[in-house]
């Protein structure tokens, strides 16, 4: 039984998110996991796997040498596009009514045929739940190309780098094109002075590739507590618990763990997405 404790802001909720699919991925890729958070002294979250000496650079190491796919299902005549290759999910089945290029689910291999695959922005009502989803328009720019973009973001970074990420991963930046619009400190909103980021070919934004990427994760079957459009509540749990309970925990209404309870306001930088703004601790359970 391997373990790692890394450091992470819990009014980040992209970072909460991210710690969750840190503990996803380690499960699905190493063996039983169990993680946590704990805050008597600089907040930090506990990982433990029972196939890793450090479950944490496991899963880094795994999206150093991983590759992303789009998964379309079976029979669906879906083309490719934005360099990214379809591959057959082996049936019919499709989180959504209509499967569609820019929410298949993207898929990420290494070379010894493990796989983890990112899907949360496929649901919609008839699932029963939110999908999370604060990125649209950029012409059909998929989940899956997004996915790879944020993956070479990590992969583009020098070799001793990547190493460094093992002790704070939820810190490391690199130049970052396209995301999900689940780290705050990369994103905007307009503040109608007539400058936009993404009207400037001449600047470079930096983001946080592993946060996005392990947020998505995260994301997959657990989601915060809607409470309207722009408004959504999140819970970080004490002790460690397995990937089952620790979803439950996250959107905790009752306090049936000890925990600490968060609401995280979105923006609308344009008519296509959504930005979390900021996040604050609530006094009470919800």
């Amino acid at each position: 039984m391997g373990s790692a404790s890394i450091p992470v802001d819990l009014v980040n909720p992209g970072q909460v998110f991210a710690c969750l699919g840190f503990l996803e991925a380690a499960d699905s890729l190493c063996g039983p996991a169990e993680g946590g958070f704990g805050w008597d002294e600089t907040p930090r979250f506990d990982l433990l796997a029972a196939g890793a000496e450090n479950p944490v650079a496991y899963v880094l190491e795994f999206l150093t040498g991983a590759k992303v796919t789009a998964v379309a299902p079976d029979g669906s005549n879906i083309a490719p596009k934005f360099g990214i290759k379809n591959e057959a999910g082996g049936g019919d089945i499709f989180p959504r009514r209509e499967p569609k290029l820019d929410i298949l689910p993207a898929r990420l291999t290494d070379s010894d045929g493990s796989y983890i695959e990112l899907a949360y922005w496929a649901d919609d009502e008839a699932c029963g739940r939110d999908n999370v989803k604060f990125w649209g328009g950029a012409a059909g720019y998929s989940g899956a190309a997004r996915t790879r973009d944020l993956l070479n973001a990590y992969q583009s970074l020098h070799g001793d780098h990547r190493t460094e990420a093992f002790a704070d991963p939820l810190n490391v930046v690199a130049p970052l094109s396209n995301g999900f619009r689940l780290d705050w400190r990369r994103d905007y909103t307009t503040i109608d002075l007539g400058f936009s980021p993404d009207k400037h070919a001449g600047i470079t934004m930096i983001g946080y590739p592993i946060v996005e990427l392990l947020a998505a994760v995260g994301l997959q079957d657990a989601r915060p507590m809607r409470v309207s459009r722009l408004h959504y509540q999140y819970a970080v749990w004490a002790g460690r618990l397995p990937p089952m309970l620790a979803r439950a925990a996250l959107c905790s209404r009752v306090g049936a763990f000890p925990a600490r309870f968060f609401s995280m306001f979105l923006g609308e930088p344009n008519r296509f997405d959504r930005s979390i703004l900021f996040a604050q601790e609530e006094t009470q359970a919800w």
